[in-house]
C-alpha cells in the first residue's frame, strides 16, 4: 500500500513523456522545417558574414597602428614650463602633419569629410580636428571610446624626463609612418620657437663670459660646466640638432584572417540552429494547446461566454 503513490507518480511521468513525444511526432514536419531553415541560414551566414567582416577589416581606418615615443633632450628641460603633450597634441600641428603625410581629406562622422588642401576650409577643418583628434569628442560632444580613437598622445614621467607616446591609426601604412615623422618635425619647430628667446639669452651670456678678459676662476668653472649646453643650444637654433628625441616608429597591423572569422562564426551558427529548434518545439506546444482547446467543448463554451460577456459590457 505504501508503494502506491510512487507507482502512480511513475505512471504520470511516463504519460507526460508519452504526451511530449506525441506532440513532437505530430508536429515533426513543422519542427524539422524550422530547424532545417535555421541550418540553411547558418550555412549561408558561414560563407557570407565572415567574408563581409574580412573585407571590412582589410579596408578599416584602424588597420595599421603607428607608435613612437618622444622625449626632451636633458639640456633644454629647464627651459620648458608647459606640458610637452599639450604642445604636441595641437590642432595646427596635427592638421599640417596629416596634410604633409598625403591626406587630402579628413573623414569624420557618418561618411562626412572635409578638405585639408583648401585653405578656405582650414578654420573649419582645424575645429573638427581639435574636437575629434585632440579632445576625443564627436561634434555632438560625446566622448570617443579609446579603442575608436584615431590619434592618442599620452604623457608619462620617467626618471624626471617626460615621455610622450604617440599612437596613430590609418588604413595606409605609409601615411601612418609619414604622419608620425611629420608630427616629430613640426613639434621640434614649435619647441624651438618656444625656447628661442631663452636660448639666445643663454648663448649671449656664455659668449660674453668667454670674451671677458677678467675671467676669474669661478667664471671659468661655470664656462666648463655649461659648455655642452651652450654648444647644444647653438646647434638647435642653427638646425643641426633637435629638441625632441624619438624612438623607432613601430607599425603593427590588425591581423584578421578569413579562417579565423569563420571559426568564430561557427559557434554562433550552431547557436542559431539550436535556437531555431527550440523555437520550433515551443510553437509545436502552442499549436497543440490551441488544438486541445478547440476540441474541448466546455473550454470553447467558456471562451465564447467570456467573449459574449466582454461584448455585452
Amino acid at each position: 500500500m505504501n508503494n502506491e503513490p510512487e507507482i502512480q507518480k511513475q505512471v504520470d511521468e511516463e504519460i507526460n513523456l508519452l504526451d511530449i513525444f506525441t506532440i513532437l511526432l505530430r508536429y515533426r514536419k513543422l519542427i524539422m522545417g524550422i530547424t532545417v531553415f535555421s541550418a540553411i541560414l547558418a550555412v549561408a551566414g558561414y560563407f557570407v558574414i565572415p567574408a563581409y567582416q574580412y573585407k571590412k577589416a582589410v579596408t578599416a581606418d584602424d588597420r595599421f597602428q603607428g607608435k613612437t615615443h618622444f622625449s626632451i633632450n636633458t639640456h633644454v628641460q629647464p627651459l620648458f614650463t608647459q606640458n610637452l603633450d599639450n604642445m604636441i597634441n595641437d590642432a595646427d600641428i596635427i592638421f599640417d602633419s596629416l596634410r604633409n603625410a598625403g591626406m587630402n581629406t579628413f573623414k569624420y562622422g557618418h561618411n562626412q569629410e572635409i578638405s585639408l588642401t583648401d585653405e578656405a576650409e582650414r578654420i573649419r577643418a582645424l575645429y573638427i580636428i581639435n574636437e575629434i583628434l585632440v579632445n576625443n569628442k564627436t561634434l555632438n560632444g560625446q566622448m570617443i571610446k579609446e579603442k575608436d580613437r584615431v590619434l592618442q598622445v599620452n604623457s608619462t614621467n620617467n626618471s624626471n624626463n617626460q615621455i610622450i607616446e604617440v599612437l596613430f591609426k590609418n588604413s595606409d601604412v605609409k601615411l601612418a609612418e609619414s604622419f608620425i615623422q611629420s608630427i616629430f618635425i613640426l613639434s621640434n619647430e614649435r619647441l624651438k620657437n618656444y625656447i628661442r628667446p631663452n636660448a639666445y639669452a643663454i648663448i649671449q651670456n656664455y659668449e660674453q663670459l668667454i670674451n671677458n678678459p677678467n675671467n676669474l676662476q669661478y667664471a671659468q668653472q661655470i664656462l666648463a660646466e655649461n659648455y655642452n649646453q651652450y654648444i647644444y643650444l647653438k646647434n638647435v637654433l642653427e638646425g643641426r640638432e633637435t629638441i625632441l628625441l624619438q624612438s623607432n616608429t613601430i607599425i603593427t597591423e590588425s591581423v584578421v584572417t578569413l579562417d579565423t572569422l569563420r571559426d568564430k562564426y561557427l559557434f554562433y551558427g550552431i547557436i542559431l540552429v539550436f535556437f531555431g529548434f527550440m523555437i520550433a518545439v515551443f510553437i509545436a506546444f502552442v499549436l497543440n494547446g490551441i488544438r486541445k482547446i478547440r476540441n474541448d467543448d466546455e473550454a470553447m463554451k467558456k471562451i465564447h461566454d467570456a467573449m459574449g460577456n466582454s461584448t455585452a459590457k
